[in-house]
C-alpha cells in the first residue's frame, strides 16, 4: 500500500479497514493488475483507462 498509494497507508488503516472505492463505470470484474488513478472532482472517466 505504501508503494501505491503513499508512504503512511498502511499504518494509517492498519486494523481498521483498507481502501474504499466507488465505481464510476459499469463493467466486469477481472483478476489481472490493478489500475489505479486519481480524478479531479466532475471529471468523467475515459473508456478504458484510469
Amino acid at each position: 500500500m505504501d508503494t501505491t498509494l503513499g508512504p503512511g497507508a498502511q499504518r494509517a488503516v492498519r486494523g481498521g479497514g483498507g481502501v474504499c472505492c466507488r465505481p464510476l463505470t459499469g463493467g466486469v470484474l477481472k483478476v489481472g493488475p490493478a489500475v489505479f488513478g486519481v480524478r479531479e472532482p466532475g471529471q468523467t472517466a475515459a473508456a478504458g483507462g484510469a
